[in-house]
């Protein structure tokens, strides 16, 4: 009996998927630590700060979102992994 590897590389790919979620939300804590020390660092709270730290301080706020979105996409990504790696005809 010849099995379709199709189901095999799915299963794959949620596997990978899974693991890549949850490495994304443990390492969301350490990251909102090293976060907040950089914004004490940068003094964000003060309103008379130059442009260059205004600027500084809207990227590390935004750092931990982009760290998410772009894990959980990746994530997401590997279940899409049959069509990188032989889902076309034949396979």
């Amino acid at each position: 009996m010849i099995r379709s590897k199709r189901g095999q590389l799915f299963m794959l790919g949620l596997m990978l998927s899974v693991i890549g979620i949850v490495a994304v939300v443990v390492m969301i804590e350490p990251l909102k630590d090293v976060l907040t020390l950089a914004v004490t660092g940068l003094d964000c709270t003060n309103v008379s700060i130059s442009t260059g730290n205004s600027m500084a301080c809207i990227v590390v706020d935004f750092t931990l979102f982009a760290f998410v979105g772009v894990g959980i996409a990746v994530s997401i990504g590997f279940i899409a992994i049959k069509k990188v790696f032989g889902g076309g005809e034949g396979a």
